[in-house]
């Protein structure tokens, strides 16, 4: 009996291992076939041409600022408005429509139409710089304050800044500066005399 055993034994040993032994290599088959379907669809995705890159929409261009308007300034009596491009507007106020000969005083008409003026730059050109620019004839000074016609423009430029800022204007945005005859209009010597204000984005 014990001879019978251990001939069993062996052969009982053999038989296990021959399962495991099959049982593994299909085991390393199934992954074989794995692995092959891995490898192929790699090859196929490799094969696949690559897509298009994403292209970021491009930002539209800002539209153009709008042109300054010398709207509100032609209903303005006595006074000329000159569109001069779409960042400028300049007005003419003749000198002997604001001020008595040889003076820097606005007469209480040149005030209202200087308010008139304020009122207009306040509503409509609310975000724009004013320069307002002082100009006399050519004719010497001879009986006034004033030592040249240099000083006479910028005091008369100055005199009308003081009363756009009275009329709301902010004194921020006005400059002002005086150049006597240097920029004749030509023609009449009344024409000379002015102050201009340039209206700027």
């Amino acid at each position: 009996m014990a001879v019978a055993a251990a001939t069993l034994l062996p052969a009982c040993n053999y038989r296990q291992l021959q399962q495991d032994r099959e049982a593994l290599m299909r085991q390393n088959q199934e992954l074989q076939a794995q692995n092959s379907a891995v490898m192929d669809e790699n090859d196929r995705l490799a094969r696949q041409p690559a897509p298009e890159p994403v292209m970021a929409p491009t930002p539209a261009a800002p539209p153009p600022p709008m042109a300054l308007e010398p709207a509100g300034f032609e209903a303005i009596r006595g006074i000329e408005v000159d569109d001069s491009g779409p960042d400028q507007v300049k007005l003419s106020l003749p000198g002997d429509l604001l001020f008595p000969p040889g003076s820097a005083t606005l007469t209480a008409d040149a005030r209202k139409t200087v308010g008139q003026v304020a009122s207009v730059l306040n509503t409509k050109h609310a975000g724009s710089t004013v320069g307002l620019i002082g100009h006399t004839d050519s004719d010497p000074i001879k009986k006034s304050k004033w030592a040249s016609n240099e000083a006479l423009s910028l005091a008369r430029a100055e005199a009308v800044a003081d009363q756009l800022a009275a009329s709301g204007v902010s004194r921020g945005r006005l400059e002002t500066r005086g150049v006597g005859a240097q920029q004749p209009r030509g023609g009449k010597k009344s024409a000379d005399r002015r102050v201009e204000v340039v209206v700027s984005r």
